[in-house]
């Protein structure tokens, strides 16, 4: 029997409504052990509906979504039908330092450490240690990369060797494309996305006159963090953690409670505003101050603030013997912070002569000085002697006394009139 034209697609139509009612019908937990086994098999025997299920599997991961967004969903299809899995346990080493650029990952499930070597190198000959302990003996930790991320891209914009280590955390999935998929697929429009933040990174620090070199290598050290207009990157109060902040985009502001400064009333006041490239939770890390002094919020629709740990910022700067920028941002910090301090002692000092001269005003006023006599004067008529207060009481039973008279003597007239009728 031949199928006409006009029936075969009507059927191929149908079986696509069934395939996608069916993969919407799957929760996420389904349908990840069925991606699993899809991205197992040659990607060169991979059929349509194996690209839905993937992308349906995948649809909540990140950087998936800034493909579709980015690229497109053809584009994105594309990736998803050369990628293949790869599957870690934990402390399992993903690639060293100093390898060939094989493969770009995207994270599935699980989170990965970055770590790079100190120098100079440090070996452990220790038999006992397996490979991931010793990287970390002779290595320091950067960064923590999670779901939904990628890495490994670093490498074939350089064209160089891997600039540092991947141990994983706990078990991992991750999804890979090889070098060769990666150019062909992503390279282009991954290369640009990263051009623009390794540029934007530069432009954040140009004014602390940092080179190049050690730029790019403080740009693997930085995690980035989006917030919302109101939204806070941490609370007066609150742990510090020695972290340090720089403003990559938006605005962000600086808000502190007086608690420990005079003020008629406490209320909470803004300390500074801040925009890209500006530093901030840096005073607390400095001088080893374990919770935080002040709140800070994003001030605008979106803003991106990077992150560091003081320790990792200072490994990075030993191994690049560039220790003089540590203490040159120490020093600025100090000097931002006094100018905040005085120019809020300043404030306050405002507001208490503020507060002196509306009391001086107040006693000066002619109206307030009238209430005053007239009010000393009214609790001084109104104060009464003992004698005073006794002859009140004996007038005030007489006058009850001749009320209850008056009262009795009608109530008997009233009984006689009533006996005589």
């Amino acid at each position: 029997m031949i199928t006409s034209p006009n029936k075969q697609f009507i059927e191929n139509k149908r079986k696509k409504s069934d395939m996608v009612s069916l993969i919407n019908g799957l929760s996420k937990e389904q349908l990840m052990p069925i991606c699993i086994e899809i991205l197992q098999k040659n990607p060169e025997q991979r059929k349509l509906e194996d690209i839905q299920i993937i992308q349906a599997a995948t649809k909540d991961i990140e950087f998936f979504q800034q493909v579709y967004n980015e690229q497109g969903e053809q584009m994105l299809k594309e990736c998803l039908k050369r990628m293949t899995i790869e599957m870690f346990e934990e402390d399992d080493v993903v690639f060293e330092q100093g390898d060939k650029p094989q493969s770009f990952y995207i994270i599935l499930s699980g989170s990965v450490s970055v770590y790079i070597n100190k120098t100079p190198i440090i070996e452990h000959k220790e038999l006992e240690l397996n490979k991931a302990e010793r990287i970390k003996k002779r290595s320091f930790f950067t960064k923590k990369i999670s779901m939904g991320q990628s890495f490994g891209e670093l490498a074939f914009l350089n064209d160089s060797v891997r600039s540092a280590s991947i141990i994983c955390d706990s078990e991992c999935i991750l999804a890979v494309l090889s070098k060769k998929d990666y150019k062909d697929v992503l390279q282009k429009a991954q290369e640009n996305k990263l051009r623009q933040q390794i540029k934007d990174f530069h432009s954040c620090l140009k004014q602390h006159q940092i080179s190049p070199k050690l730029l790019d290598i403080l740009f693997l050290a930085f995690q980035s963090s989006h917030y919302q207009f109101r939204q806070a990157v941490y609370y007066q109060g609150q742990l510090s953690k020695q972290e340090i902040y720089l403003v990559q985009s938006g605005e962000f502001v600086i808000c502190q409670s007086n608690d420990g400064f005079y003020s008629p009333k406490k209320q909470t006041s803004q300390i500074a505003l801040l925009q890209k490239g500006q530093i901030f939770g840096d005073h607390e890390s400095f001088n080893n101050i374990d919770k935080r002094q002040q709140s800070v919020f994003c001030n605008s629709e979106n803003g991106i603030a990077l992150k560091i740990q003081l320790s990792c910022l200072i490994q990075r700067l030993q191994t690049t013997n560039e220790m003089h920028l540590y203490e040159q941002l120490k020093n600025i910090c100090l000097q931002r912070e006094q100018v905040r301090l005085d120019r809020q002692q300043k404030q306050i000092s405002q507001d208490e002569n503020l507060l002196i001269d509306m009391k001086y005003v107040k006693k000066r006023d002619l109206t307030y000085q009238v209430k005053r006599v007239r009010s000393a004067r009214r609790n001084t008529f109104n104060i009464r002697s003992p004698l005073q207060i006794v002859e009140d009481v004996i007038r005030n039973k007489k006058l009850k006394m001749i009320i209850d008279l008056i009262f009795n003597q009608e109530w008997q007239a009233h009984q006689d009139q009533t006996f005589l009728n």
